[in-house]
């Protein structure tokens, strides 16, 4: 329950500073995720850790659209 408590400050201090599509915003969500996992809550884990999946394949969209053909 702490665990879970800290996560979700850290989540929010996050989502505030460095914004919802920010790498360190999407792996607090999976930590998160994997918090409710380990506490037998997959129904609660399952949006944020497509959530933050989302966030990494738009990130990794961005970078291989800047890099070059070679």
């Amino acid at each position: 329950e702490k665990a879970e408590a800290l996560y979700k400050q850290a989540m929010e201090i996050r989502k505030k500073i460095l914004g919802e599509t920010h790498p360190a915003y999407a792996q607090i969500l999976n930590n998160l995720a994997i918090c409710y996992v380990r506490n037998n809550n997959a129904d609660e884990a399952e949006p944020l850790a497509l959530t933050a999946t989302g966030i990494q394949l738009q990130n990794l969209k961005k970078i291989f659209g800047i890099l070059s053909e070679r």
